[in-house]
């Protein structure tokens, strides 16, 4: 979570809303690293955690990473989610809540509600809030906190 954490302080000293995101093997080796793109790039689609998985597919040349754990400071939204089902990754650890799309479990469950369908094609994932939730809300306090002051 480290690293992640050090990714999204370089995505707020860039403008960016301030969320980072690793894959690491299950090992603990880090094998790909991003942090929010979406101000900078004008894609709505650059968040984190889908930047780590497209940095990883590139260098692997696979669709599926279910040797990784993601680690990403904020709980993925619904977008997010979707692509942690499609790219098979097993285990999710994120630091603080995203109450307002957050998809483990503060607003919405999605991964529970497609692994309960019958006959579904996902894997499990295996979700670990709260790891350093105190400083990952913090790096989002600030931010935010900075950006209304300048408006």
């Amino acid at each position: 979570m480290g690293e992640a954490l050090h990714e999204a302080a370089i995505a707020g000293e860039r403008g960016e809303v301030p969320i980072g995101a690793v894959l690491a093997s299950q090992n603990g080796n880090i094998v790909a690293r991003a942090s929010n793109n979406v101000a900078t790039s004008g894609n709505p689609l650059a968040h984190a955690e889908i930047r780590v998985i497209e940095h990883f597919a590139s260098k692997l040349h696979s669709t599926r990473h279910e040797q990784c754990i993601l680690c990403v400071t904020v709980e993925p939204c619904i977008m997010c989610a979707g692509a942690i089902l499609l790219a098979r990754i097993p285990i999710v650890i994120w630091g603080t809540e995203e109450p307002v799309t957050g998809a483990f479990g503060s607003k919405l469950s999605l991964c529970s509600s497609i692994l309960n369908e019958p006959n579904g094609i996902y894997r499990p994932v295996r979700s670990i809030g709260g790891i350093r939730r105190d400083e990952a809300k913090l790096l989002m306090q600030n931010f935010f906190r900075k950006r209304r002051a300048e408006n």
